[in-house]
Order: C-alpha cells, then structure tokens, then sequence
C-alpha cells in the first residue's frame, strides 16, 4: 500500500539532491558502472528480443544518467528508431552528452547511430510528449530511485507516452530487503500493482546477467502495452 503521495515540491527538491551528487562525484556516482546494463545487453543480443523497426519509431531511458542504454539501444536498433534520454539532473545529462561526443570521435562505427540519439533535462512525469509517442522505453532503476509513493504514477505516465503494443523494458532493483532509500525496496508486485493497469507481463528473468555486487539483487523484466 502506498504512503502519503509526494507532491510535485517534494519531487523537484529531490532532483536537487540527485544533481547534488552527480556534481560532486569525483569520478562516476556510486550506481554508474560505467558500461551498458548486462541484463539489457542479454535481452537484444542472447534473448534476440526485437527492437522496434517500423519509420519514425521512438524510444525512451528516463533517468538516463551517463546515457550507456541510449547510445546502445541506437546502436542495435534500426536506422528509424530514435532514442531519447531525459533527467531531471542538468549535471548527468552534461555527462550524457560528454560521453556520447567521446565516443563518436574515438568510434566512427557508431557515428549514424549517435545522430540518432537525444538527450534532454525533462521532469518525466510532464515532460511534452512526442506525437508519435513511444514504441520502446527502458526503465533502469527509475523506478526505485523515486518515493515509492509515486510508483502508480510511474505506471501511469508510461501507458499515457507510451504506444499500443509497445515494450517497456524494467531492471527491477533492488531485489534484496533493505531498510529505506533510495534506492528503494522493489518486489514483482510493486512492478504488477503499478503497470498492471496497462501493460502484460511478456517476459520475467530472474537470473539475468549483472555485475558482481548486485548478483541476484537484480530481475529483468519485459511488458507490451495494451
């Protein structure tokens, strides 16, 4: 059951705290591993899921940090799709950005797919949506890094950006009883009760690829928009 709701104040205040560290950090934040998330990488490359392929397609990482998945997801998607990371940190997407232009001068290879790739400050709860909306989204420790208070309108505003029969990837972490946060405690269910309303379940792992220290602290799951 969800606590008092958390107002739109209390979420900007928190951005702060989150930009705060990705200012201050030496190096990378303590969440940033400074590569591609494994369990995504397993999913298109081992599981063979699909990416979107149809013209004009688009897709979204919210909370997109140093943006590794939406250099990667334009990468291995097709030359229609385009992919989009927002934060609400002006800091992270600075780093975004820093890190998609050394790639592209030190990897010629990837530079189509880097044209394709956008990065924006946005808030995602009100952030103007595309008119052709999304077909792919990959939420990687979103969820859990907000109040769990949020979390119905976490589900929400993804059926509401979302396309019918779109994916939507989760990273569902952490897995493991742990007091407080973020991040914050997150089961299935709290995943079911909030995209249950709009999206099936199409795909559970919970044994997907991680790194060593979240080792089965870490589920990968796949919904499709109803």
């Amino acid at each position: 059951m969800e606590s008092e709701q958390t107002s739109p104040a209390d979420l900007a205040e928190y951005s702060k705290r989150w930009d705060e560290i990705w200012r201050t950090s030496e190096n990378l934040p303590p969440w940033d591993t400074g590569k591609v998330c494994p369990a995504l990488a397993q999913l298109i490359e081992e599981v063979k899921w699909p990416l979107p392929n149809k013209p004009n397609s688009q897709a979204l990482v919210p909370g997109c940090g140093t943006g590794y998945e939406v250099l990667y997801l334009a990468e291995k998607g097709s030359p229609s799709l385009t992919v989009t990371g927002i934060d609400m940190s002006p800091n992270a997407i600075k780093e975004a950005t820093k890190y998609r232009d050394s790639i592209v001068s030190s990897k010629n290879t990837i530079m189509e797919s880097a044209t394709r790739t956008n990065y924006e400050v946005a808030d995602f709860f009100d952030f103007k949506i595309p008119e052709n909306r999304y077909d792919l989204a990959f939420d990687m420790r979103f969820f859990c890094a907000l109040p769990p208070s949020t979390r119905s309108k976490i589900g929400q505003r993804y059926g509401e950006i979302m396309n019918k029969g779109a994916t939507l990837v989760t990273l569902m972490f952490p897995i493991k009883p742990r007091e407080g946060g973020p991040p914050f405690n997150v089961s299935l269910k709290d995943y079911m009760d909030a995209f249950g309303p709009y999206f099936d379940l199409v795909y559970y792992n919970t044994k997907c690829k991680t790194v060593e220290k979240w080792a089965d602290d870490e589920y990968i799951g796949v919904w499709q928009r109803r």
